[in-house]
């Protein structure tokens, strides 16, 4: 197992200079939410639910999406990136999920994070949560918020892109 940082595993993220993973964004606009509601037991943010939605996900696993989201984001609290669970990924740095735990590590500003090359895993490219996708899929009216979230995680991680 090696470590990335965490600004090279989202420099992968980059199709022609496009950003592919908006919804690393809008998981990352989840956490900002949990806590700006003080850690609820439970909260709606519609977004993350539209994010499901749309990839035909059902609205009572959605739920279950939101209790390990949250189980997540308290064991980071707790204990950081946990090494046991790396970011699988391919050598071009396409991962192969992770996205939860990449957005927890931005908000937590964990530097690198341990990760595993693995150019047969199924990576989330084939997801492509690009800009226009995002627009295709109901988004249009969030744009404005999730390119200012994009230019803050950057701004974070000193991408200029």
């Amino acid at each position: 197992m090696e470590k990335s940082t965490v600004k090279d595993i989202m420099l992968g993220q980059f199709e022609d200079n496009k950003f592919l993973r908006y919804d690393i964004l809008v998981k990352y606009l989840f956490i900002e939410k949990y806590y700006e509601n003080n850690k609820p037991d439970y909260f709606h943010f519609r977004m993350y639910d539209k994010l499901y939605i749309a990839k035909g996900t059902s609205k009572k696993h959605i739920r279950w999406e939101y209790d390990l989201f949250t189980i997540l984001i308290d064991s980071f609290e707790l204990f950081g990136f946990r090494g046991e669970y790396p970011i699988s990924m391919t050598k071009d740095y396409h991962m192969c999920g992770g996205s939860h735990r990449i957005a927890l590590s931005i908000w937590h500003d964990i530097p690198s994070v341990p990760v595993v090359f693995d150019d047969k895993c199924v990576n989330d490219r084939k997801r492509k949560h690009s800009r226009g996708w995002m627009k295709r899929h109901g988004f249009s009216k969030k744009m404005d918020v999730l390119d200012a979230t994009k230019k803050t995680v950057f701004s974070k991680l000193g991408i200029n892109k």
